[in-house]
């Protein structure tokens, strides 16, 4: 095993020192001793090799890299960015196998060696996210230790899918990639992270975990329909677990909330009447099973074509209105994705509405129209024409008038008279007491009541008769009485009127063959 440190630059005291002790391992030349350390052994090299003892602390890598090159007789250049103490600790390691662990320490430092020819430059690493390690691809084994980067093919599951899953087990998030076009997943960790990685892959990448697609055929039922009503039912079927989760808080490092299980996708093939799902194949037998329940034949009365009598108003009227409404509430929703396809059509002679929809949109039509098709209120009017002339009076009898006042207190006179008074004005007691009567025979009695002070006396009537003689003719033509029967809020109209013939002249011929026909029509 071996133990890299990176720290600052230390005193030269440390650097000399480090030079002591690699030029008496040099010049020893002796077979390596097996010691007992915490560190894995490594395996002995022949006795014919030349061994390096690779302990540093903070040396250069300035020196670090002379001292490589002379081991090794390799040519290095170092660049000026290149700077910094590196402390090394490893068993003694061999000639052959001296470089290797060198350009290792150094890539574990942040730099490397780009080999041009015989040189080799020691340049700085860029900055970046996260190195990559060594290369293994799907089929080769995993080295036991070092920086690795893992190339994994997935077969059931989604590469994506399978990332955002490792993501959180993971010490950094942009460790792993997807390639989703090959659906290959690119790791790099260290070789222990990348053996239980692979474990926890193996047990995720199986047959039935992967999403697939499958069409289903509708007999009955109507694709666009059936296909927003499986999508409202799994939209409302997060389990209590995965609501709960959602709402506590990640631990530092992982991702922002567990999400639940992708609901599976559910498209509508309105042409060809099925339904496009994609999902688990869990999710894909549960949406089987459902649609077997769901694709039957329509109860009675649940068809999509229906027929409603109408009984007082005009079918032609209520499938205008309602075509127009519907195609309004169409536009409207057209953003939404909720489409009725809604058609009514009008049967004159019988007075009926034949629809053809979705049960549950029949539903609403028929209570729209039966809200509509009630009893009108009947208004009936009449219309009474007539001419109306002057009125003429005829008087029968006599006229006369007796007028007699009382002689003294007690006594009674009778009076009476006739007149024929057509004004038709009152007459009062005092205007009979002078005379005047009113219209028709009058008669009483006068009878002296008292004297007043002036030794006048008052005469009193006790009572009075008035008989009308007159008789009064009045002329009423009635030229027409007609009744009329209409509906409310609707308009009414009414005509009366006289045929009159018209003289019509028609002129045949021309020039002086004309011949000239008169008729009346």
């Amino acid at each position: 095993m071996i133990v890299v440190l990176s720290r600052r630059r230390r005193t030269l005291i440390s650097k000399l020192l480090m030079l002591f002790l690699i030029s008496v391992a040099m010049l020893s030349g002796l077979k390596a001793q097996e010691t007992s350390s915490t560190l894995p052994s490594v395996e002995e090299p022949s006795i014919t090799e030349d061994f390096i003892l690779f302990n540093f602390e903070q040396v250069d890598v300035r020196v670090f890299t002379q001292l490589v090159g002379e081991f090794t007789g390799k040519r290095f250049v170092v660049a000026d960015d290149v700077a910094g103490a590196i402390t090394v600790v490893s068993p003694k390691v061999s000639r052959s196998s001296a470089y290797s662990l060198f350009v290792a320490v150094l890539e574990s430092s942040g730099f490397t060696v780009v080999s041009e020819g015989e040189i080799n430059r020691v340049v700085k690493l860029p900055e970046r996210a996260m190195r990559m390690g060594t290369v293994v691809g799907d089929q080769d084994e995993s080295p036991s230790f070092g920086l690795i980067t893992r190339i994994m093919q997935l077969k059931h599951v989604t590469a994506s899918e399978m990332r955002k899953m490792l993501e959180g087990h993971l010490q950094r998030k942009d460790s792993v990639s997807a390639l989703d076009e090959t659906n290959h997943l690119i790791i790099t960790d260290t070789a222990d992270t990348i053996r239980r990685i692979e474990d926890l892959v193996s047990q995720l990448d199986k047959p039935g975990m992967a999403r697939v697609m499958e069409v289903f055929p509708l007999k009955h039922a109507d694709a666009m329909s059936l296909a927003q009503q499986l999508s409202a039912a799994y939209s409302e079927t997060p389990s209590r677990a995965h609501q709960l989760l959602d709402r506590v808080p990640p631990a530092p490092g992982e991702q922002s909330g567990v999400s639940a299980i992708r609901p599976p996708s559910i498209v509508a093939a309105e042409h060809a009447n099925r339904l496009i799902v994609t999902g688990t194949p869990r999710q894909i037998t549960q949406i089987k099973d459902l649609i077997a329940e769901m694709d039957v034949p329509a109860p009675t009365g649940r068809n999509a074509l229906n027929a409603i009598l109408l009984s007082y108003i005009k079918a032609e009227d209520v499938a205008k209105n309602v075509s127009t409404l519907l195609e309004k509430s169409s536009a409207q929703n057209v953003g939404a994705g909720a489409r009725r396809k809604v058609s009514v059509e009008a049967v004159p002679s019988n007075n009926a509405l034949l629809v053809d929809a979705a049960p549950e949109d029949f539903l609403e039509v028929q209570r729209l129209v039966q809200s509509l098709d009630v009893m009108p209120q009947q208004v009936h009017i009449s219309v009474l024409i007539a001419e109306v002339s002057d009125g003429d009076a005829e008087t029968l009898g006599v006229e006369m008038t007796t007028l007699s006042a009382p002689d003294s207190k007690g006594d009674s006179r009778f009076i009476g008279g006739t007149r024929p008074n057509m004004s038709g004005s009152a007459v009062s007691v005092g205007d009979m007491s002078a005379g005047l009567f009113a219209r028709g025979l009058t008669f009483g009695v006068a009878h002296g009541s008292r004297i007043n002070a002036d030794g006048e006396l008052i005469a009193d009537y006790p009572a009075f008769f008035n008989l009308d003689m007159i008789r009064q003719n009045s002329h009423v033509k009635i030229l027409s009485d007609t009744s009329l029967g209409a509906q409310n809020n609707h308009p009414a109209e009414v005509a009366i009127v006289d045929n009159i013939g018209i003289l019509e002249s028609t002129v045949q011929g021309s020039g002086a063959d004309r011949d000239f026909i008169q008729n009346i029509t």
